[in-house]
């Protein structure tokens, strides 16, 4: 059985607007499975961050619960993105590959909500 990659919205940690960050949840990364997104990009303000690749392959899908490094149970904290495995300490490591851009000018936000409403 194959799962498809999914994706969920989010509020921005930067510019702070609601639901407008496109979290890609890819049940083949490892990230995934502690809950923490492959992808994800603020449609508004454009910062961008990647889990970096990790030098194993997950042999489970993220509903089982386990690690996609030692195979050890994964508890509520770790599972949510808010902790390492307890097993081995595995934690993803993230990348941001675009910067924020600073939306305080108006004429730079305005340009931002126009480019965000098409």
């Amino acid at each position: 059985m194959t799962v498809d990659p999914w994706h969920v919205l989010s509020d921005c940690p930067h510019c702070l607007a609601e639901a407008v960050v496109l979290e890609e949840m890819d049940p083949l990364h490892p990230a995934c499975h502690l809950g923490v997104p492959a992808r994800r990009q603020c449609r508004l303000c454009r910062w961008e961050e990647i889990a970096a690749a990790e030098p194993f392959q997950s042999s489970q899908p993220p509903s089982r619960g386990r690690c996609p490094c030692c195979d050890a149970p994964l508890g509520e904290h770790a599972r949510s993105g808010h902790g390492p495995c307890p097993g081995c300490g595995y934690q993803p490591t993230l990348e941001q590959i675009r910067a924020p851009e600073d939306l305080k000018d108006p004429g730079r936000a305005l340009w931002a909500l126009r480019r965000w409403a098409r």
